[in-house]
């Protein structure tokens, strides 16, 4: 397997990944709101937005790799540092782990995923030794 097939194999599970974490975002936002009988249009500005901005970033990632995939753990160190608010101290830690594993690992593998996969794109080829 050539390294080129590889790094677009890798690059397509970073992007499958990434758009299967943001699109459980943007579900489990409207379906919260829903819920809670929200008009759609507090559904959308308070619970799905954060699916719909995660969903771009994914789409920005498979098309500019580096830049993408910086935002992606950008948002997923956001996640890390946002979930466990005060509000939510009443949790168990393994509540707060299991929580924190689903929704913070999957953009941070992905983000890694597509810097490297970009990187290893972009070094130099090794001259090749004429006889």
């Amino acid at each position: 397997m050539s390294n080129r097939f590889r790094s677009s194999a890798i690059r397509e599970v970073a992007f499958v990944l990434a758009f299967l974490w943001a699109c459980w975002w943007l579900y489990i936002g409207m379906s919260t709101g829903r819920m809670a009988r929200l008009p759609w249009t507090q559904v959308f500005l308070s619970t799905a937005l954060p699916g719909v901005v995660f969903l771009l970033t994914a789409v920005l990632a498979r098309l500019k790799q580096t830049i993408g995939g910086t935002a992606l753990m950008i948002e997923a160190w956001m996640v890390i540092l946002a979930y466990p608010a005060p509000d939510s101290i009443h949790l168990p830690i393994l509540t707060k782990a299991v929580v924190l594993i689903t929704l913070a690992c999957p953009p941070l593998i992905a983000g890694f995923l597509f810097i490297t996969t970009s990187a290893r794109r972009l070094q130099p080829k090794p001259a090749e030794i004429r006889t």
